[in-house]
């Protein structure tokens, strides 16, 4: 039983690293992978702030 802990949490490690590993790679071999990530979390936030206000416009006034 602890055995198949140990197993599992040294899988984990391992695939956490790996994909840590390619994200680091994805980062510099395009250069725009973080700045688009931003921009799509930007935009949603800009959507859902807009969408907010047109539901209490009759606060602001």
């Amino acid at each position: 039983m602890a055995a198949e802990w140990i197993e599992l949490s040294l899988l984990a490690v391992v695939v956490a690293y790996l994909l840590g590993r390619w994200l680091a790679y994805q980062r510099d071999t395009t250069g725009q992978f973080l700045r688009n990530e931003r921009s799509d979390v930007v935009d949603f936030s800009i959507y859902l702030y807009s969408s907010k206000r047109q539901q209490c416009a009759h606060l602001d006034e």
